[in-house]
């Protein structure tokens, strides 16, 4: 039996053979964990001082890693994540390769009915901080593509209401591009902060 004939073109070639890409990508991924540890030991330093909501961070932050979200890797640092069955809140700080960082409120079951109102509330400061709220079918898509999340600065009070009262998981988010890496661990703990503070925690 002969083997099949696999061919690579001369830019791919090249790549193959070049070890030093593939080092560098585990770099990267490395350093992008290791800001993502410092940034969960700031969050719990954070929560620590909250005595209001000690259930809401009775779970360990988890930082989890892979390599193959719509074909590239990814890292994600979930705190608060309180993941049940229906009731979900979850804060998950997000880094896809190629594409962006991302910080996500994930609220459903009883936390999304008891938050409906604040974020309603917060509908301008969520506007001017370029947030975007989630349209989608699969809550747990986290591109930005117009059929996933639509800019909360585009809606008025009246349709804001009418996508936060779906029956179907609430998810807030904000994104940065890559390029503002160094911003990152910045960007990431404001939107943390400010997240956590519509929710009253």
């Amino acid at each position: 039996m002969s083997a099949a004939k696999i061919t690579l073109s001369d830019a791919a070639l090249a790549l193959f053979a070049d070890a030093h890409i593939i080092l560098t990508k585990n770099h990267i991924l490395e350093q992008t964990s290791h800001l993502l540890a410092g940034l969960q030991h700031q969050m719990v330093e954070m929560a620590a001082v909250n005595r209001g909501a000690p259930a809401l961070f009775a779970n360990a932050g988890k930082i989890s890693r892979g390599e193959n979200y719509k074909g590239l890797p990814w890292l994600v640092l979930d705190y608060p994540r309180l993941f049940g069955n229906p009731d979900i809140f979850a804060i998950r700080s997000f880094f896809w390769w190629g594409n962006f960082y991302s910080s996500t409120l994930h609220l459903a079951g009883s936390h999304a009915a008891q938050n409906k109102d604040a974020l309603l509330g917060a509908r301008q400061v969520l506007a001017d901080g370029a947030y975007y709220l989630h349209i989608g079918t699969d809550t747990w898509a986290h591109h930005f593509e117009q059929d996933n999340y639509i800019a909360i600065a585009g809606l008025d009070d009246t349709s804001f209401a009418a996508l936060l009262h779906r029956p179907v998981p609430i998810k807030i988010a904000a994104k940065w591009p890559l390029e503002q890496w160094h911003l990152a661990a910045n960007n990431l703990l404001k939107s943390w902060e400010l997240l956590l503070r519509i929710c009253s925690y």
